[in-house]
């Protein structure tokens, strides 16, 4: 699947995790970036820059409770339009760089590229991931469903508790661009226009 030409700026977190185990680790896992799509591009050649210090859990701190999911996008049961769907989970307190959204079998992954792009916002509480969808098709993915995998960690080094989620496509015109996609979640979009204003006008032709 293809995206088209589109420009936004948000925190994120280094590519994570491989699929299958045994997987090399990218170059830049760990690293907290900047994630900036500038051409047209396939969903798993995203574009990033580095920012700031990703931060990992601290199993020596003092615990205060399994961090609990607050919000995500797509909800349980939603149906939200085909194409690019950046998915989205906010949890109750700062998050540690770790963790992968799994396949809920038998429902279908969104997001079976082979290494995930993890999204961490400024404060350390949202994570986004950028996956695709087929119209009229339903998907689902768990959380921290598996201890012995990847989990999402809080900064005190204790797993966020466990979470399942499906949602179904529709057979409405498919998303195409990372701005329109970040749209289509009104409480997200919300949120990340306290930052920034986010405008999914294409940019000016060059020497225009």
């Amino acid at each position: 699947m293809r995206v088209a030409q589109s420009v936004v700026a948000i925190c994120t977190l280094g590519a994570l995790t491989a699929a299958g185990p045994g997987a090399a680790a990218p170059a830049n896992a760990g690293a907290v970036e900047e994630l900036v799509v500038t051409a047209p591009t396939t969903i798993s050649e995203l574009t990033v820059t580095a920012t700031i210090k990703c931060l990992k859990p601290d199993a020596g701190g003092v615990a205060s409770g399994r961090p609990r999911i607050v919000s995500i996008f797509p909800a349980r049961g939603a149906t939200v339009r085909p194409g690019l769907v950046v998915l989205r989970v906010s949890f109750d307190r700062p998050m540690a760089c770790a963790g992968r959204f799994a396949p809920a079998p038998p429902l279908l992954n969104p997001c079976a590229q082979p290494v995930q792009q993890i999204l961490l916002s400024f404060d350390r509480r949202t994570m986004r991931i950028p996956c695709a969808a087929e119209p009229g098709l339903r998907y689902g993915l768990g959380i921290n469903r598996d201890l012995d995998g990847p989990v999402f960690l809080g900064l005190d080094g204790l797993p966020a508790e466990a979470y399942g989620f499906d949602f179904t496509a529709s057979t409405e015109p498919a998303v195409a661009t990372v701005c329109e996609a970040l749209k289509e979640d009104v409480a997200g979009a919300r949120e990340i226009a306290r930052r920034r204003k986010l405008d999914c006008a294409p940019p000016p032709p060059a020497g225009g």
